[in-house]
């Protein structure tokens, strides 16, 4: 067969001006160990351009066929075009007549029916997505969702959809998109739906992340953190947050994927794509780890060749094979990880009250144990929790429900050791205002993102575990120094709630409270541990964050009464059996490394599930015509004798010679070798080519990479796509002027300012979705206490000038069941500007806001966009708006 590959991945960019193909690798190791699942990002725009030259192009169906059949060929077999339906409108005919046609695309091209013809060709899953961007909201999200059902639900290839993608950013909270999933299900439960929720660094993304894992409308969590970037700091090794996205996300498959760039995209700081000599950070960030059900989750670098490329007009290869080799050489360890559970005898208990950011819990429970390489890993609920585990951290007791009160409370008296914090760490200062407030009505929980409030209280345990814990009449009381209580057979142990002190103790106080003799000794700082078990055989991961990092002599003793008939290392190209040894005076067994170096390691204690097959490079580089040698290696750690033949197979017209013997008959511990003869074609291309090795159930790819001395030709295309945007209609221009400005609840981008320049606008997060309430759509919102303030709204532009001394003139239809006041904000505190007559049925009034209030100064928001002036605010406990107009007041002062 031949494999025609000329165009990978590309990322969308933020800016969304290029178009972008992204791949990130997951495997979902259930029935399948071989399964890996990438998610295919198309940008906005078919083509991109770098100094006149294109650097992407899937505009034809001939170049989408090539690379879904690229990817096929790499064994990925689930894809998802995120933009079917986007900020732009629709990428095919639409007839809704809520939705549009996007402008991007020539009216002739078909890109989704091409997208699902290469699927259905190449066997490959689909799965199509909604990215509404800022002006979103519920409606246009399910209209979208039925557009592209009614469209394409018949297509052998449709496996899922994607509502909206990062809707905590759309104008969707998480019940809307429980709802819309919903709603997806009963007309079509032969779909699945994928969630897309962003970057889990804040109280509220984890939040959301919860309550979709938990609201069971969900299939997949898809979910992203940027592992170079630079929120992270000194969290490098926070590959941690993958670990916590799992124990946040019980019950569900679960996906992470990376950005490798640094900044997060604003006016002062844009992001920047990593160049090529930090490429070391993504292939350290190509590393595995398994969900508590079993799902392996793989990170790969996303082969950004959009505009913003860091070497603009430059060369793109080294980004395009980094990938590749990422995906070859994850893959083989594939089927080492398949279903494998946690192991690790320490757990961080996730409150699922939580009020921390996902960097607080990290930074105070996970790496202070993963400097000292004491493996640790997340859980939510008992469900999720490993079975081995020994200690459990609670970053935040008092924000725990019920149900994780009471399995901490059986856990320690079985015989576990909690370690929990007492007082309030910094970070949850806000909230714990708040939330010591009163009830938290559900829309007050969506404006803070909370799952729940946290609702474990010292009635539901007993006597003896409540005051080993320390409550008293106004909860967890704070420690300065360490305090353990016996509490069964377990221990309680309160510690200081400041990160610093975690930071600088924890490590030693879990070492104390495990005492079952597991240690890593000689292995230097800059390495991570963690442990995994699948059946009677352990795995070990040793990964190194920084580059350059070597380690001899090794040693990693086993807890006591714990053995292994062998051990075995699996880094880089090379598989080989480790020594073993029992101490004569403890009976502990130990293993030895030799040497390890700054990738990543894989130390399997018992029986691998197959015969090891590695390759002896990767990706070998060629000349065409030339004939190369693709060696590999197999190793017997399968505890029984092995016996079959090295399978070969390379593109069509290729030449492949055997170089000896492919037969294998071995025992445990024994290794053969093997060499083909490939010769590379004279009329290849420079392009990847894969030949693939295969033993029983086992598939390795090496990748030849044949250069002709040739430019890199990506397309033949010359110019830009024959596109102009649409002529838009003329709208008001400049500062806000005679002509009443007007925001109707539930219009598309009603919270959008870029929509309402010069105008007036909801502020984001702050409302419910839009409903109809009395005959009126309407936004629903109450007014949060001890300082948060709001509900909140945006007058953007009005006339600031000098010689425009003018007030502003405010009418707005709402209900205020109990009255209030709406105010303006000048920078330093809001001023009153009209009361709101308490009552339940609509009216329509008009303020007077005077220019001495938003032409200060300090009333100007506008530091990175100039459209935020003047912040307004009700006053009211709660408060319904229909529709918020705004105009400069009449020349003559005339009352209207």
């Amino acid at each position: 067969m031949t494999i025609r590959v000329t165009v990978v991945n590309w990322q969308n960019v933020a800016a969304m001006i290029c178009i972008a193909l992204a791949s990130v690798c997951a495997v979902f190791a259930q029935d399948e160990p071989e399964y890996m699942h990438t998610i295919y990002y198309v940008g906005l725009r078919p083509t991109a351009y770098r100094q006149g030259k294109c650097v992407a192009d899937i505009s034809t169906r001939e170049r989408v066929m090539d690379v879904v059949g690229e990817l096929s060929e790499l064994g990925i077999n689930a894809l998802s075009y995120h933009s079917v339906y986007g900020s732009d409108g629709a990428l095919y005919p639409t007839a809704d007549p809520l939705l549009k046609r996007s402008w991007l695309w020539p009216e002739e091209a078909r890109p989704v029916d091409d997208f699902l013809a290469a699927c259905e060709q190449f066997g490959v899953e689909a799965w199509l997505g909604v990215h509404l961007g800022q002006g979103g909201y519920p409606l246009l999200a399910e209209h979208a969702l039925d557009d592209i059902v009614r469209n394409f639900g018949e297509h052998p290839a449709l496996t899922g959809l994607v509502p909206p993608i990062e809707a905590r950013y759309t104008g969707v909270n998480a019940e809307s998109f429980a709802a819309l999933s919903r709603h997806v299900k009963q007309a079509r439960p032969d779909l699945q739906i994928m969630d897309y929720p962003s970057s889990p660094y804040v109280p509220q993304a984890m939040q959301w992340l919860m309550r979709l894992a938990a609201s069971g409308q969900v299939d997949v969590e898809n979910v992203q953190f940027h592992a170079c970037d630079d929120r992270l700091a000194d969290l490098r090794e926070a590959r941690g947050l993958t670990l916590l996205t799992i124990g946040v996300c019980p019950g569900t498959r679960t996906i992470i994927h990376a950005h490798y760039k640094n900044g997060v995209n604003t006016p002062q700081k844009p992001s920047i794509w990593l160049p090529p000599e930090r490429a070391w950070d993504v292939t350290q960030s190509a590393l595995m780890t398994a969900t508590p059900h079993g799902t392996s989750i793989f990170s790969f670098l996303h082969a950004c060749w959009g505009e913003q490329s860091s070497d603009p007009g430059g060369e793109a290869m080294w980004r395009r094979l980094k990938w590749y080799e990422g995906i070859v050489g994850v893959q083989r360890l594939v089927p080492y990880y398949a279903n494998a559970m946690p192991a690790d005898r320490v757990q961080v208990m996730v409150p699922t009250g939580t009020l921390q950011g996902a960097q607080d819990i990290l930074r105070q429970c996970w790496l202070p144990l993963a400097r000292e390489h004491i493996p640790a890993s997340f859980c939510v609920t008992e469900e999720n929790m490993a079975p081995e585990a020994r200690v459990v951290i609670v970053p935040a007791l008092t924000q725990c429900g019920r149900e994780q009160g009471l399995l901490l409370q059986r856990f320690v008296r079985e015989g576990g050791r909690l370690l929990t914090f007492g007082g309030l760490a910094p970070a949850e200062e806000r909230y714990a205002r708040v939330l010591a407030a009163g009830p938290i009505t559900p829309h007050m929980r969506d404006v803070l993102d909370l799952w729940d409030r946290p609702d474990l209280a010292v009635r539901d345990l007993t006597e003896g575990f409540a005051g080993a814990l320390g409550f008293g009449d106004e909860g967890l009381a704070a420690v300065t120094q360490p305090r353990n209580t016996p509490y069964g057979k377990g221990t309680v142990s309160v510690l200081p709630g400041a990160v610093e002190w975690a930071e600088e103790h924890l490590a030693a106080v879990v070492s104390e409270a495990l005492d079952d003799g597991w240690r890593v000794t000689n292995l230097p700082a800059g390495y991570v541990v963690e442990r995994w078990r699948k059946g009677e055989t352990e795995m070990l991961l040793i990964f190194g964050i920084e580059k350059g990092l070597e380690a001899r002599d090794v040693r990693i003793a086993l807890p006591a009464g714990e053995a292994h008939r062998g051990a075995w290392l699996i880094e880089g190209e090379q598989a080989s059996q480790l020594p073993t040894s029992v101490d004569a005076d403890t009976g502990q067994q130990s293993v030895l490394i030799k040497r390890l170096g700054d990738s990543f390691a894989l130390v399997v204690l018992g029986e691998c599930p197959r015969a090891v097959l590695r390759p002896e490079a990767r990706t070998i580089r060629s000349t065409v015509g030339e004939t190369v040698t693709v060696a590999a290696s197999l190793l017997n750690a399968t505890g029984g004798r092995v016996t079959g033949e090295l399978g070969a197979a390379a593109p069509e017209g290729w030449s492949v010679t055997r170089g000896g013997q492919l037969e294998y008959a071995l025992d445990l511990g024994e290794e053969a070798r093997f060499e083909l003869a490939v010769t590379v074609p004279a009329e290849a291309q420079r392009r990847p080519y894969f030949v693939k090795l295969t033993v029983g159930e086992v598939t390795q790819r090496v990748i030849v990479f044949p250069e002709d001395g040739a430019a890199q030709v990506i397309t033949e295309r010359e110019g830009p796509l024959a596109m102009q945007r649409p002529p838009v209609e003329a709208g008001p221009t400049g500062p806000i002027g005679d002509e009443w400005l007007k925001v109707t609840a539930g219009e598309p981008g009603d919270n959008a300012v870029a929509a309402h320049r010069p105008g007036v606008c909801f502020y984001p997060g702050e409302w419910a979705n839009a409903r109809e309430h009395m005959g009126k759509i309407a936004r629903y919102a109450e007014y949060i206490a001890l300082g948060m303030g709001g509900p909140n709204f945006w007058i953007n532009d009005p006339d600031r000038t000098d010689n425009a001394a003018r007030d502003l003139l405010m009418r707005i239809t709402c209900i205020a069941p109990e009255g209030g006041r709406v105010q303006v904000f000048d920078g330093e505190k809001y001023h009153d500007v009209g009361e709101m007559e308490a009552g339940e049925q609509w009216r329509t009034d008009t303020w007077t806001v005077s220019r001495d209030i938003f032409a200060e100064a300090t009333a100007n928001y506008g530091r990175n966009n100039p459209g935020f002036n003047v912040l307004g605010q009700f006053n009211a406990p709660t408060i319904r708006i229909h529709s918020i107009e705004v105009r400069m007041s009449p020349l003559d002062d005339d009352e209207e």
